[in-house]
C-alpha cells in the first residue's frame, strides 16, 4: 500500500469509529428467551431484538428488526417493521413498511406503507387497511382486508375476499378463489 492509501484508510476507520457510538446510542438492543416491550413503554429510536418469544405492546418510534420463534406486535411501530420467526403476528399499527417472514404470518393491524411477506400461511385480516402494495409468497395467502395499491401473490393457494384498489397479479400452482366480498379496482 502507498502512503496516501494508508492515510485514507486510517481516516476512514477513525471517522467510522467516531460515528459508531452515535449509531449505537441511537438504537436499543434486546436479546433473551422472552423479550417484551410492555404497554406504555416507549422506545425512542430503532429497536433490534432476538429471542425465543418477542412481544411488542408499547411504542417504538423508529424501525423494528426482530427475529425469534414467536413475534407478536400489539403496539405501535412508527417506521419500518422487519421480522422473521416461526410465527409473526402484526396486530398493532405500523406507520411505514412491513417486511416479514415466518411459518405463519398474520397482518392484523393497519400498515401505512407496503407489506412484503413470505411464509407458509400469510393472512391479511378483514379489518386491516394497507396503504401501499402487498407482495406475498407462501403456501397459502389470504387477503381479506383493504389494499390501497397493487397485490402480487406467488402461492400454492390464494384467497382474495377483500378490497384491492389496484391491480392483482397471481401466480398460483393450485387454487385461486376470488370471494363474493372481493372488489378489485384494477386488472386481475
Amino acid at each position: 500500500y502507498n502512503q496516501n492509501t494508508m492515510k485514507t484508510l486510517t481516516s476512514f476507520i477513525t471517522g467510522l469509529s467516531l460515528l459508531l457510538p452515535l449509531v449505537a446510542s441511537a438504537a436499543m438492543f434486546g436479546q433473551g428467551d422472552e423479550v417484551t416491550v410492555k404497554r406504555g413503554d416507549v422506545v425512542s429510536d430503532d429497536y433490534y431484538v432476538t429471542g425465543g418469544s418477542v412481544i411488542f405492546s408499547g411504542t417504538v418510534r423508529g424501525d423494528v428488526l426482530a427475529a425469534g420463534g414467536k413475534i407478536l406486535v400489539n403496539g405501535q411501530v412508527n417506521e419500518d417493521l422487519i421480522a422473521a420467526g416461526g410465527s409473526v403476528d402484526v396486530l398493532g399499527p405500523v406507520f411505514d413498511d412491513v417486511r416479514v417472514a415466518g411459518g405463519q404470518v398474520i397482518i392484523g393491524g393497519n400498515v401505512s406503507g407496503d407489506v412484503l411477506a413470505a411464509g407458509g400461511t400469510i393472512t391479511v385480516l378483514s379489518n386491516v387497511v394497507v396503504g401501499g402494495d402487498v407482495v406475498a409468497a407462501g403456501g397459502r395467502v389470504v387477503i381479506d382486508g383493504t389494499v390501497s395499491g397493487d397485490v402480487t401473490v406467488f402461492s400454492g393457494e390464494v384467497v382474495i375476499n377483500g378490497v384491492v384498489n389496484g391491480n392483482v397479479t397471481i401466480k398460483s400452482s393450485k387454487k385461486v378463489t376470488i370471494g363474493e366480498d372481493a372488489a378489485i379496482g384494477g386488472d386481475l
